[in-house]
């Protein structure tokens, strides 16, 4: 009987080769060796997408999305930590966060607008200052104190600087963030200086809590991306959940609050919380959340449904 380490007919070993370890070293001990068994075998078969040379099994990488091999990042996108194909890492709906920071690039949204009114507001209060100004020169000036004339002046030209700041912002000029904290700061001043001292305290009070709010709106997310200032992913993915994540299920909660006060909108609030529920997908991408949202918005909202239904079954059937 032949031996199973001697060669066959063929010059081959056998099934059982017995290689002594010094002829076999074994990769990561020793000199460098050729790759061999099932992975040699799995890498001469493996080929690139693109009909490139074949890849070894430790050297690739598939796209989390379509499983196309790739060798690292050289040859996709990470988003989030993952590793895409470039045709898939651009999808909006695997980077929804840029293509959330597409969607409000240089875009107004109600704020935006909101300032624009003021606009409006200021200009048409400039013209009321100006035509009060105009009737006081017209009877004389004569036993007019010289303060109250400098107030008209100077609320004029607050209210006229507040509507340039204004059109400014509504343009998208990026100086206008601060000059509209600026006009702010010339408003509070200036109503403060006008009204009468028991409402003055009143007045700082309002001032001080408004701030805040002031600059919450100025320096908010949507805010920078209207003017085109860059965002943090970090930035993003909170105003993302804010505003973008299941917009049904929030709306849902709020109709049903709302719904308390008024009973007839329940019923409306609650096919808006069901379908917000339908919604969840923790797992697709972008991730669909809010579940607990929807289920208080079915809660308050059955209850003010089930209160409108009382209240209708007394009058039929009173």
């Amino acid at each position: 009987m032949r031996a199973p380490f001697e060669p066959n007919r063929f010059g081959e070993r056998g099934m059982h080769d017995f290689t002594p370890d010094a002829e076999r070293q074994r990769p990561g001990c020793g000199a460098e060796t050729e790759p061999h068994g099932p992975q040699s075998e799995l890498a001469d078969i493996v080929a690139r997408p693109d009909g490139g040379k074949a890849i070894g099994v430790g050297e690739t990488d598939t796209c989390a999305r379509c499983g196309t091999f790739l060798r690292g990042e050289a040859d996709g996108l990470r988003v989030d930590g993952v590793l895409y194909c470039t045709a898939c890492g651009v999808r909006p709906d695997v980077d929804y966060l840029e293509a959330y920071r597409a969607s409000l690039w240089g875009k107004r949204d109600g704020w935006v607008w909101f300032i624009g009114l003021t606009a409006l507001y200021s200009l048409l209060q400039a013209l009321v200052v100006a035509a009060s100004s105009r009737l006081l020169v017209g009877s004389g000036l004569d036993g007019i104190p010289s303060e109250t004339i400098w107030r008209f002046v100077g609320r004029g030209a607050v209210e006229l600087a507040t509507c340039a700041v204004a059109v400014a912002y509504f343009l998208g000029r990026p100086w206008a963030r601060l000059g509209f904290v600026g006009v702010f700061a010339m408003q509070v001043s200036s109503t403060f200086v006008t009204s009468p001292p028991g409402m003055r305290g009143f007045v700082l009070v309002a001032s001080v809590l408004s701030l805040p709010v002031l600059l919450f709106i100025v320096n908010g997310t949507r805010q920078r991306l209207f003017f085109k200032l860059e965002v943090s992913r970090a930035k993003l993915k909170a105003s993302w959940e804010v505003y973008a994540n299941n917009p049904m299920a929030r709306q849902g909660l709020m109709l049903a609050l709302l719904s308390l006060a008024v009973p007839p909108l329940g019923p409306l609030a609650l096919g808006m919380s069901i379908v917000g529920l339908r919604r969840v997908d923790p797992a697709a991408r972008p991730p669909i959340g809010r579940k607990r949202q929807a289920i208080a918005g079915m809660v308050f909202s059955s209850l003010s449904s089930a209160v409108s239904a009382g209240w209708l079954a007394l009058k039929l059937f009173k």
